[in-house]
Parts: structure tokens; C-alpha cells; sequence
């Protein structure tokens, strides 16, 4: 590792980009709304007035929607030619690797994909367009920053950044009552983690006397008596840890801290709902990683068991809580937590091919919720293919077969892979995921993961391919 200047802004360079132009684009958008307000014509009144500035500002949208995508096709080229690909700057609070590119590249092309799949639902549901491009842009700068975080502050800072975000995008949908209840519960909810997981950040500097990841595990290698002698010292520490890792997994959506994610998801618009379901949880991961390997000689039996708990726990009620759904949004979410699961553990495991196969897994899950919202984003009918007439509960889709039978076998493809269902890249992912538990001799683990599998193929086999195929 190289250590540079506080001020040497070459390490961060896709961030920095990222944030200006994304600054700059809120500034484009603000500047064409005032522009098409002056000219929408002071001589028409009423719903006339109304229905012409809506007409006028849907370029606004498109202009957006298309700047937004060039701003994260310009930071993938960033990331693949960094000036710096090895080192740490800001006094080391934030540090780049291999782990770092990687999972920001996954990042923004989740960010792109789901940018690319809203616009033309954004367009047809009349939402602030450019508004959302914007937040959706300053959340994936907060988490290309959570991605390359090694301090607590830059962490809680990434981490808000993007949560911020969150809570407006999920109220987005100003006229509907939904909407604006999953924003109101993601914000309280989301508030409350942000207390546990900074008076975790608080308690291991005032143990520690640090923040930096690096400096706690170059005290976690020398005995405990030697580098704290505060009363309690051991236990105030593994308690602060604690209380970080519970803030970190409610972030992520695991058991059994999931219960704002069927909420937040079935509220929120279902553009929205893609951008939640792909991007945030590649940069959670990916912090998650480095905090396990890093901080893991603290009590790493505690660590392990409390991921292994919400493990089984995320496996378990994302198995049995989907069998009951009516919605697909909300079966998405509760297929969402069963994925946290099988990601939580590959990183039980503790091995290097676990986290090759965490990534794997995380990629594969990242394309396969942008297929699917992307799809159920579609048309039901090939005669709406010029309105948004989205699918809502699993019932609409009982004659899909008849009316649009691409969408009908693609959407089924989508849900047999997400289940697991051989020979498709799913059963691949989640196949190699239980093959490093049992490596690493995480035998119940493996057993329950492969028993709950069996159960959500049982439910998508025996359930969703009736509705989509209509036998």
C-alpha cells in the first residue's frame, strides 16, 4: 500500500467526477424547469397551463434520463483507468484495490441498468424525472465511496449518503398514499440503525482511541492487556462491533432486520424498487467484507455466530414469508432477504473461494432483479406497448401465455433461476455458495440453505409457472 497526501484526489477520481457531475446535472434540471416554466404562457390558466408545462417538461426527463447514463458510462471508463489502482489517501479512511474496483464497476452498472429501465416508467407515471436521476446518481457516489471506506466516519458518511437518498426516492410517487407511507417507514427505521451503528462507531473509539480499520486490527494482533487498558476494554469493544454489524445488516435487509424491505419495496415505484433491490447491497457487501477480515480477531466466534443467526434466520423467513404473497413486488422482497442469506453465508465461510462465489452470486442476483422489474415493467399485452401497463399481483399474469408469450417464458426463465432451478445460472451460483459452507465445515448451514432452496423451487414450480403459463 502507498500512502499519498491528504489533498493528492488522483485515488478518488471516478468519486470526485461522479459528485460534480451529478451537482451539475441538478443544476441543468433546475435551470430547464425554470426555463419551461417562463415560457409555458402566462395567458393560459387552469389544467390547460398544467397539462402544457407537463407536455414541455418531459424533454427535461429524456435529457436527463440520457446525461445521467453518459455520467456512469464515463465513470466505468474512470474505474477501469484509474491514475492509481493500489493505495489509501484522506488519511487513509478510504483505500483502493482490487476489491474496491471490481465492486464499484458491478455497482454503477446496476446503477446504469436501472436507470436505463425507469425512464420510460418515470416518463409514463409523470414523476420528477431529473430529480430522480439526480438522487439516484449522489446514491451511487455514496456507495462507490462505502465500496473503498477503511474508517468508521467515512463509513457512516458513504452509508448516509446513500440512505438519504433512499428515503426520498422511496416517496417519490408524491399522489400516492403508498408511497409516501414506505418513504415515512424507511426514514424512521433508517434513522434508528444510523443511531446503533453510530454508537458503535463511538464505542470503539473510546476503547480504541481510533476509527481507522487498519489501526483496530493492528491493535486486535498484539494481546488484549497491551493496547487497552480502560476497565472493560474487551467487552466494550465486541459490544461496539456488535451494534456496527446490526447497522450494517438492517442497511442490507437481513433477519431479523427485514422488516422495512416488503414495505419499502411494495411502496416505493417500481422503478424505484429495481434501483433498491440491485445497487445498494454490492456496496454493503463489499464494506461488510472488509470489515469481517479486518476486525475479525476481536471475538471472530461472536462475529461468525452472529452472521451464521442472520443467515439462517434471512434463509429462513425469506423461504416461508414468499409462500403467502399476492404481490410481486412483495414476493421480490422476500426473495431479496433469502438472497442476503446465501450471501451472509459465503461470508461465514471465511474462505477465498467463498468470497470469489459471494461476488459471483451478488452479480448474477444484481442481473437477474433487473430482469425481472425490468419485465414486470412491460406490457402485459402487445397492444399496450405504448402504455405502462405494468403487472402488479401474481393473478395478472394467469393468461400472460396468451397475451404476450415472450414476456410469459422470459419471466418464468427470470423466476426459475432466482429459485435455482438447474441448468440455469442460479442453481450455478447458489450450488458453489453451499459448496464453500460445507468446505468450511458449516454443515448446518449448508443443510438448511439446500433444504430452503428445495422449498422456494417447490413454490415457484408449483405455483408461479401456473399463473404464467396459464395450464
Amino acid at each position: 500500500m502507498i500512502d499519498f497526501f491528504e489533498n493528492d484526489w488522483n485515488c478518488l477520481l471516478p468519486e470526485l467526477f461522479c459528485v460534480v457531475t451529478s451537482v451539475a446535472l441538478v443544476l441543468f434540471g433546475a435551470a430547464y424547469g425554470m426555463y419551461v416554466t417562463g415560457n409555458a404562457g402566462d395567458q393560459m390558466v387552469g389544467t390547460l397551463r398544467v397539462r402544457l408545462r407537463e407536455s414541455q417538461a418531459q424533454p427535461g426527463l429524456l435529457s436527463s434520463g440520457a446525461l445521467g447514463a453518459l455520467i456512469l458510462v464515463y465513470v466505468c471508463g474512470l474505474i477501469l483507468h484509474r491514475p492509481i489502482t493500489q493505495g489509501s489517501c484522506c488519511a487513509s479512511g478510504f483505500v483502493l484495490d482490487s476489491l474496491s474496483s471490481q465492486c464499484q464497476l458491478i455497482l454503477v452498472g446496476a446503477a446504469f441498468f436501472s436507470l436505463f429501465l425507469s425512464m420510460n416508467y418515470m416518463r409514463q407515471q409523470a414523476l420528477n424525472g431529473f430529480e430522480c436521476v439526480c438522487l439516484m446518481l449522489f446514491s451511487t457516489c455514496g456507495g462507490m465511496f462505502l465500496i473503498c471506506s477503511a474508517d468508521l466516519m467515512s463509513l457512516f458518511f458513504s452509508l448516509e449518503i446513500q440512505s438519504v437518498c433512499f428515503y426520498v426516492l422511496a416517496a417519490t410517487a408524491r399522489n400516492s398514499e403508498f408511497s409516501t407511507e414506505a418513504g415515512l417507514k424507511y426514514l424512521v427505521l433508517g434513522a434508528f440503525s444510523s443511531g446503533v451503528l453510530l454508537f458503535g462507531c463511538s464505542l470503539l473509539y473510546g476503547f480504541c482511541g481510533t476509527t481507522s480499520l487498519y489501526e483496530l486490527a493492528n491493535l486486535t494482533a498484539i494481546p488484549w492487556g497491551d493496547t487497552i487498558t480502560a476497565p472493560g476494554g474487551r467487552l466494550g469493544c465486541g459490544v461496539g462491533l456488535v451494534f456496527i454489524l446490526f447497522g450494517v445488516l438492517f442497511k442490507l435487509g437481513a433477519a431479523p432486520f427485514h422488516n422495512w424491505v416488503p414495505d419499502v419495496y411494495d411502496g416505493a415505484p417500481i422503478g424505484i424498487t429495481t434501483f433498491f433491490a440491485a445497487v445498494p447491497k454490492v456496496a454493503i457487501m463489499a464494506f461488510l467484507l472488509r470489515v469481517s477480515t479486518q476486525l475479525s480477531q476481536m471475538w471472530p466466534q461472536m462475529l461468525t455466530s452472529i452472521l451464521a443467526c442472520c443467515c439462517l434466520l434471512s434463509l429462513f423467513l425469506g423461504a416461508i414469508g414468499a409462500l403467502g404473497q399476492r404481490k410481486l413486488k412483495r414476493l421480490f422482497a422476500y426473495g431479496a432477504i433469502a438472497h442476503v442469506g446465501y450471501l451472509l453465508m459465503a461470508l461465514c465461510s471465511a474462505s477465498p473461494e467463498g468470497v470469489q462465489w459471494m461476488f459471483f452470486y451478488l452479480t448474477l442476483y444484481a442481473l437477474q432483479v433487473l430482469c425481472g422489474f425490468g419485465l414486470l415493467m412491460c406490457p402485459g399485452r402487445r397492444e399496450w406497448v405504448f402504455s405502462y401497463q405494468g403487472t402488479c399481483y401474481l393473478s395478472e399474469l394467469s393468461t400472460i401465455m396468451k397475451t404476450n408469450p415472450v414476456l410469459a417464458m422470459s419471466f418464468t426463465i427470470t423466476l426459475f433461476s432466482m429459485a435455482g432451478i438447474p441448468p440455469l445460472a442460479g442453481f450455478l451460483a447458489k450450488y458453489f455458495i453451499l459448496l464453500s459452507a460445507f468446505n468450511a465445515k458449516l454443515y448446518l448451514l449448508g443443510f438448511i440453505g439446500a433444504l430452503l432452496t428445495v422449498i422456494s423451487c417447490v413454490e415457484i414450480r408449483a405455483q408461479r409457472s401456473v399463473n404464467l403459463l396459464g395450464t
